[in-house]
């Protein structure tokens, strides 16, 4: 006899059939949309709760010893809300917005900086930086310099804009 006859099957050929009846275009896509419901920033209440939701499909399929491991978090429990950047002056704006992941509550009045046009160092303290980089590589680039928040214009996620604390 072979080794290979004596290797048990990872999932038991009915087991694999159910599952893969269950694929289609249209069932993926609902799937994927029941799961991105969820904004799943590490360690939040919406990762969690996606990770559940994915469990439990996989125990409706009969999977055995589901478990949803938490492993140690280097950061704290942090959940998205919404945010709003408000423009005062000449150029008044409401700009809606969301918070990138842990920024703190805040409630300020500050000078606003584009560093798409170039912003000395000494100026970035306690002020609002616009960007167009990625929040968290403008929160490494710039959170030496202690600015009060940072706004993302662009990038790759042009769709939402965020605000993120320092």
């Amino acid at each position: 006899m072979s080794p290979a006859a004596d290797v048990k099957p990872l999932i038991q050929d009915s087991l694999l059939r159910t599952i893969l009846s269950e694929l289609s275009a249209e069932n993926a896509v609902m799937q994927t949309a029941a799961i991105s419901s969820h904004a799943r920033y590490p360690n939040s209440q919406g990762f969690f709760d996606a990770a559940e939701y994915v469990a439990a499909r996989a125990r409706e399929f009969g999977l055995p010893n589901v478990r949803i491991e938490r492993l140690p978090a280097s950061e704290p429990m942090w959940d998205q809300e919404e945010a709003l950047l408000e423009v005062v002056g000449r150029a008044a704006a409401r700009i809606p917005a969301a918070l990138a992941q842990h920024s703190a509550d805040g409630d300020f009045t500050a000078q606003l900086l584009d560093t798409r046009a170039g912003v000395s160092a000494d100026k970035i303290r306690g002020n609002v930086l616009f960007t167009d980089e990625e929040p968290d590589l403008a929160w490494k680039k710039y959170r030496s310099r202690a600015p009060a928040a940072a706004k993302e214009s662009g990038g790759s996620r042009a769709q939402e804009l965020k605000i993120f604390w320092f």
